[in-house]
């Protein structure tokens, strides 16, 4: 299905340029190049059509719901492991902390 993501086979000649020699891999009747322009051009008119300050509020946005998501997922941990261990490794933070100071 994404066949034309992958690269064409290598000529077998020794002395042959290592991607010169192969052309791009056509899909329809344009090449991997001329889609990949397409779509830098396509992203470049939708940052224009939505502003960058919109851009940066849905930046932010992302990067806060993936913070929270960490901090779940290490909330989770602690509350799987066993007190006896998460013990040790506050005692073992406090003493680097101690240490570093």
């Amino acid at each position: 299905m994404f066949g034309w993501l992958k690269k064409g086979k290598e000529p077998a000649a020794d002395n042959a340029a290592p991607d010169a020699a192969v052309p791009a891999p056509v899909v329809g009747k344009r090449t991997k190049d001329e889609l990949i322009r397409e779509a830098m051009e396509n992203a470049k008119l939708a940052r224009v059509a939505i502003g960058e300050e919109t851009l940066n509020k849905v930046a932010e946005m992302i990067e806060k719901k993936n913070r929270e998501i960490q901090l779940a997922k290490a909330r989770e941990a602690l509350l799987d492991m066993k007190t006896e261990v998460l013990a040790d490794h506050l005692k073992e933070m406090l003493r680097d902390k101690k240490t570093d100071s």
